[in-house]
């Protein structure tokens, strides 16, 4: 007797928006945290300006090289920035498959990254229990996010830099 596998549907994770920020750049977000918890107690304590913008500065800094140092953000999709994702057979967690790639997706940073994906970036084909994901569409609302973040630390650290001897 032949066994007969039947498909299985993708169950894509579900992770607060929060958490799932978090994980997919903890580095990045530990450091601009650390930099203003400074800043504040800097200002509370022992309010030394060019120190404080100085650090906020660096912060910034270390942030963009921490979160671009980051495997998910160079990962490898068709030249369409998308991936194949199929359930793994035995729960429906996703498996991504690229080009050059093929990852469990059901956990961890990819997890988080599939779950922070809008529903117009999660695609089902017609007639197959497979997905497409806008990858490249998901990472470049996240990076926005993540970069307006740290440009903001960066440009009130520059500020309170260069001029917070003026105003304070």
């Amino acid at each position: 007797m032949e066994r007969v596998l039947q498909k299985q549907e993708i169950i894509i994770p579900k992770i607060n928006v929060f958490k799932a920020i978090l994980v997919v750049a903890l580095k990045s977000w530990v450091v601009l945290a650390s930099s203003w918890a400074f800043f504040i107690y800097s200002y509370l304590y022992s309010w030394e300006i060019p120190a404080s913008g100085a650090v906020l500065v660096c912060g910034a800094l270390l942030s963009e090289i921490f979160y671009q140092n980051q495997n998910w953000t160079k990962m490898n999709t068709d030249p369409s920035g998308i991936f194949r994702i199929i359930p793994n057979g035995i729960n429906g967690n996703p498996i991504i498959k690229g080009q050059y790639i093929t990852a469990p997706a059901g956990a961890g940073k990819l997890g988080s990254l599939i779950s922070l994906a809008n529903d117009y970036e999660l695609k089902n084909v017609a007639g197959a229990y497979e997905m497409r994901w806008h990858y490249n569409d998901t990472v470049s609302r996240l990076e926005r996010n993540i970069l307006w973040c740290t440009v903001l630390t960066a440009v009130m650290g520059t500020f309170i830099w260069g001029y917070g001897h003026l105003i304070f």
